[in-house]
């Protein structure tokens, strides 16, 4: 049986590339009657289908807890009013950010799906900010219970997600379908042409870089202290960009260190972030202990995409490191293993034919994670009759 056309809206605090793909997909099935999508992030929708009807609300703010917090509730709000107000007869599509938009579906009598990209409250409770006996676990853990009971469609990005969502509603149906890369255009390959490396004059250093969230729980004040091991050789240089609640500390520390090969950058443009990137010979992604499971960046999917050799710090259960062990474009080490990082960083430095095996393995393994994935989205509401009937439990 074909798809009843049907009105369906997105709704994304934090939309991107990924969203804008998915997006883009349910327009060119030409199986909705309308789409539209509620975000807040309006810069970043670039190459969204133009029939997509846009609403906006806060822009999602993550400098520190209390801003994102608020920016979750302001938007949540906001969302609520906005459905109520123009999208009442629509599909809703829920990604998980803001995670409190899932209580929308106390109030809005639409259908809905939702994407899980990190699972709450699991993640507050690994991060340490509630207690897994608090009151507010125990409430929004039982509200999940009904919230992905009732969804028609739930997804999710890795296998170990889906368990924990299933911790939650355990007969659920969840359908995990992995993130993919950004399409990056005029990427040069050559060291001297990348714009990043040029403006910083790093033509002849072997880059070590973290790029993202300094957050709390990211274990990456461990580069400062390889840094320091390996401060003898002047080629190698470190560089940590974004911002954080932890940016002060790596600060504090090569200060006190006294390290001349180390570089703290704000986040960069759009237009200079794939420049980069590509400049890192090698890329450091860290995934804290406590989010082994609710937690794999996209970041990574881009870097391959771009050839870079990725460094893991995380435990030998984290997602990120089966995924590096499974396509060997890279290594990961546990937050503790320092010496394992320095020799690593010294191998990779010394050897150009380990390094281009890497390269050459995240660029085969790119392949798999391409935005062809956005597709399987809308071929899962297609195995569904038409669209309007929930899964099956299992």
């Amino acid at each position: 049986m074909k798809m009843k056309k049907q009105k369906i809206v997105f709704v994304n605090q934090s939309s991107g590339y990924l969203m804008v793909d998915i997006v883009n997909a349910f327009v060119e099935s030409e199986k909705f009657k309308q789409i539209a999508i509620i975000t807040g992030e309006s810069k970043r929708l670039e190459g969204l289908n133009q029939q997509v009807v846009i609403s906006h609300i806060v822009s999602y703010k993550k400098n520190n807890v209390r801003q994102r917090l608020l920016s979750w509730m302001i938007g949540t709000i906001q969302t609520l009013f906005i459905i109520l107000w123009k999208y009442r007869g629509y599909h809703l599509f829920l990604a998980s950010n803001p995670p409190t938009v899932s209580f929308l579906t106390l109030c809005c009598r639409n259908p809905y799906s939702t994407l899980v990209y990190d699972v709450f409250p699991e993640g507050l409770v690994l991060g340490g900010f509630i207690s897994r006996t608090s009151l507010i676990n125990k409430l929004w853990s039982r509200f999940n219970n009904r919230f992905y009971h009732k969804a028609q469609h739930v997804f999710t990005i890795t296998e170990g997600m889906a368990k924990v969502i299933q911790t939650y509603c355990p007969n659920v149906t969840v359908k995990v379908i992995p993130v993919w890369h950004e399409i990056f255009k005029g990427v040069p390959d050559e060291k001297n042409a990348n714009k990043f490396i040029t403006l910083l004059g790093l033509q002849h250093k072997f880059i070590v870089m973290y790029s993202g969230n300094m957050g709390k729980v990211h274990d990456i004040d461990v580069l400062v202290h390889v840094a320091d091991a390996l401060k003898k050789d002047k080629d190698i240089v470190f560089i940590f960009i974004g911002e954080g609640w932890k940016k002060t500390i790596i600060m504090e520390l090569i200060q006190e260190m006294n390290l001349d090969n180390c570089m703290v950058l704000p986040y960069q443009t759009v237009e200079m972030l794939p420049h980069s990137l590509s400049a890192a010979d090698i890329s450091v992604v860290s995934v804290p202990d406590s989010a082994v499971n609710v937690c794999l960046p996209s970041k990574i999917y881009n870097l391959i995409s771009l050839g870079v050799p990725v460094l893991g710090i995380a435990e030998k259960n984290a997602e990120i490191v089966k995924l590096i062990e499974k396509y060997d474009f890279g290594a990961s080490f546990s937050k503790d293993n320092t010496k394992g990082i320095i020799d690593f960083v010294s191998m990779m430095k010394n050897n150009a034919d380990v390094k281009m095996k890497y390269q050459n393995n995240a660029k085969v393994a790119s392949r798999h994670f391409s935005p062809e994935n956005a597709h399987e989205f809308v071929k899962t509401f297609d195995s569904t009759n038409d669209g309007s009937q929930s899964i099956k439990n299992v």
